[in-house]
């Protein structure tokens, strides 16, 4: 008896649509390791995910069915790996983005800020040339300060690693020591 149709769709899904021995090509076939004249079950263990080529290559030799269920399960493995987060890079990510982030009221409350300085300036009873030369420097403490907060200081992203730092200094990555690359 043939494997059912929902458990072939299991296998193939669990393989990532992947052939189990050559991992390139899809999986349109779902071989019974130990054939079924030879007392094979139908059930997810005797059951390999495999492309057309390597079902072909390997499917019908009794030789080959410990590698193909050691295969079979290695690369499960893999699979599963693959589908899982990898919380240390989120947690990482998280940590960083929630020390950079600036938040809508931060910017009002600094646009207030500037302005109620220009203001300021402007009723200053100073000279017009004087006005502009403090208008200019409030303006560009403003947007030096907007540039940091909002995560445009030089950072750079390891290649190596991932691990994003301020590279200001020009160092090394201090996560793993690797060269600095910027962005």
């Amino acid at each position: 008896m043939p494997f059912s149709e929902k458990l072939k769709k299991e296998i193939k899904e669990r393989a990532h649509f992947k052939c189990c021995l050559c991992r390139e090509q899809l999986v349109n076939h779902v071989h019974h390791i130990i054939p079924e004249n030879k007392g094979g079950t139908d059930d997810e263990e005797n059951a390999a995910p495999l492309c057309g080529t390597c079902h072909f290559q390997y499917g019908n030799n009794p030789d080959m069915r410990k590698f193909i269920r050691q295969s079979r399960d290695f690369w499960y493995k893999q699979c599963e790996k693959r589908s899982q987060p990898d919380f240390g890079m989120l947690s990482e990510i998280h940590e960083r983005i929630s020390k950079d982030i600036v938040t809508k009221e931060d910017l009002q409350n600094a646009v207030g800020k500037l302005e109620n300085q220009l203001q300021q300036i402007i009723n200053q009873p100073i000279s017009t040339s004087e006005k502009l030369i403090r208008i200019s420097d409030a303006t560009n403490v403003a947007t030096s300060a907007f540039t940091s907060a909002t995560c445009f200081s030089p950072k750079s992203h390891c290649p190596k690693c991932g691990y994003f730092y301020d590279d200001s200094e020009n160092k090394n990555c201090p996560k793993c020591d690797f060269p600095n690359s910027g962005f």
